[in-house]
């Protein structure tokens, strides 16, 4: 017989797993709690994020844009963003990293993921000035350093490349 507080065990069992690393346990503990509640957004979640890290992108996908569904929150949205730039869907990212700028603007992880992005197309123009934009908000971040040192070494600009180097240290 099911009873909610064996769906909050396998949870904690399942977010145990995940913080230490074990990630094939935290996904068999999420399914277990899916079997019972398929819409539960933070086993969903969870287990897109443990999918991500046993490099199982498309099933992490499946469940990141499902918890979405059930609950549009900003984490899920990075999330999904990060996973479709490593995908090489890289317009899907955009447009899931442009709905967390569209509630929170400064959203620092936006912002770097988009660059990222922005850098895998190509677009390195682009990239440097959503980096610049990151930067402007928060310098705790080593990322936009380290692809603007890049896009300064791909465009030749010694230059600029020592600059962002001697800016990061």
């Amino acid at each position: 017989k099911h009873v909610p507080g064996d769906m909050r065990e396998h949870k904690n069992l399942g977010f145990a797993a995940y913080k230490t690393e074990r990630y094939d346990e935290a996904v068999s503990e999420f399914r277990k709690v899916l079997e019972k509640e398929p819409e539960d957004t933070e086993a969903l979640f969870y287990l897109g994020l443990a999918e991500i890290k046993r490099n199982r992108l498309e099933d992490a996908k499946g469940y990141l844009v499902k918890a979405l569904a059930l609950e549009p929150r900003v984490s899920i949205l990075i999330d999904l963003g990060y996973l479709c730039n490593r995908l090489g869907l890289f317009d899907d990212a955009l447009k899931y990293l442009e709905q967390v700028r569209e509630s929170e603007q400064d959203n620092v992880k936006a912002i770097l993921n988009q660059g990222v992005t922005r850098y895998e197309m190509g677009e390195l123009r682009e990239a440097a000035q959503t980096f610049e934009q990151s930067l402007a908000l928060s310098q705790e971040f080593a990322m936009p350093y380290y692809y603007l040192f890049m896009i300064c070494t791909k465009q030749n600009d010694t230059e600029g490349a020592t600059d962002w180097s001697r800016q990061a240290i």
